[in-house]
């Protein structure tokens, strides 16, 4: 369905606008994307408006002046957020209206009381591409899962955190024979021919006049663009067999779901997650199995940061000291469930079609008689 120019669109980025352009009902002018926000809020030929915003990383608070200036006017603002951190938080708090909608890469613990919130899981989505879409069955190739391994634990780290130093810490003095570890300390320096970063090389195309410096810069991997996080750790994970996960953040008042979660999930791998308070029991909710069972996974409900990362690195601890080929078949059932759900859904298109209906919505409500349906 064409949708009649009198519904007014202001989109307030491209990240924005491609959202819009994906549905596969509704069709918008594209001339009507590219109007200024001064146009878009002096023009008298609009009978409804909607707008929509991406939220910037790292956090600056410009755009949330653009959304204040337009919530008056707008049925409805769309605010798409794949970066939840302590900043971004702050702000979609401040936006709690109701005609506004927010979409996060994530979970809150608390809820929203007037903005309506929704889950897009971009980085589920933009992490499994290559390996669940692109090439289905690169990994079988590539990994061998359930074979026990000379080692016990992959433990990358990436930049400095203070969850990141307690479990760097706890590993140098307890099981620090037992895992792979790597600690970039530093941001904002090269990373490639770092020591302390290890990434997977083969398949990997490297722009020598470019400056690698975080590892969510994109490199061709078999000829994909992929970000260097994304990029699972095969030799890695071929000799350990399980995986910590210290998460982008450790905050109890939202979890953001990460590549460094996607990586385990693909590869069938049991994980002991670093991370903020029910981010076990949140990635539940989205439908994957987690290990309970096999460990003792109550430090998910902690509140105390340090008394729930030492509980969880105590469990790691507790898997050094056990038979690996015994673990790994009762690891297999659970990893084989999340493979099937990380590599099978469409974690997009789930995003997709709610907007579409929410949306589609506010054009029936706003009774414009459209002028064809193609």
């Amino acid at each position: 369905m064409i949708v009649d120019p009198a519904f007014g669109v202001y989109v307030d980025s491209e990240s924005a606008r491609w959202h819009f352009n994906q549905f596969a009902v509704l069709q918008f002018r594209y001339d009507l994307f590219n109007r200024t926000i001064d146009d878009f809020v002096t023009t008298d030929r609009y009978v409804s408006r909607i707008a929509a915003f991406h939220v910037p990383f790292p956090a600056e608070p410009t755009w949330l002046e653009r959304v204040e200036r337009l919530l008056p006017l707008c049925q409805q603002i769309f605010v798409f957020c794949s970066e939840l951190h302590d900043r971004t938080v702050e702000q979609l708090r401040s936006l709690d209206r109701p005609n506004v909608s927010i979409y996060a890469c994530g979970r809150f613990a608390k809820p929203f009381v007037q903005a309506r919130v929704e889950p897009w899981m971009d980085w589920l989505h933009t992490s499994s591409e290559f390996y669940a879409r692109t090439n289905p069955g690169f990994l079988n190739d590539k990994l061998a899962p359930y074979e026990p391994k000379s080692l016990a634990f992959d433990v990358l780290l990436g930049n400095q955190r203070p969850h990141r130093d307690f479990v760097y810490n706890y590993v140098n003095d307890h099981i620090k024979d037992q895992v792979i570890m790597t600690y970039v300390y530093y941001a904002h320096k090269p990373i490639i021919n770092n020591k302390q970063f290890i990434m997977e090389t083969e398949g990997v195309e490297l722009d020598p006049n470019r400056s690698y410096v975080h590892s969510i810069d994109s490199v061709r991997y078999y000829g994909r663009w992929i970000t260097l996080s994304q990029v699972i750790p095969l030799t890695v994970y071929n000799q350990t067999a399980y995986t910590i996960v210290a998460e982008t953040n450790f905050s109890n008042e939202f979890n953001f779901y990460t590549e460094k979660i996607v990586k385990p999930l693909l590869a069938r791998r049991l994980f002991v997650v670093i991370a903020g308070q029910n981010y076990l029991q949140n990635l539940r909710a989205f439908g994957f199995r987690t290990f309970d069972g096999i460990i003792d996974e109550t430090y998910d409900s902690i509140a105390d940061n340090e008394q729930r990362w030492a509980a969880a690195m105590e469990q790691a601890r507790w898997l050094t000291t056990q038979d690996q080929s015994a673990i790994l078949i009762q690891v297999r059932e659970i990893a084989e469930h999340n493979y099937r759900l990380i590599a099978e859904k469409n974690w997009y298109r789930e995003f997709s079609q709610t907007l579409e209906q929410q949306v589609q919505a506010l054009v029936n409500d706003a009774k414009i008689s459209p002028p064809g349906i193609t």
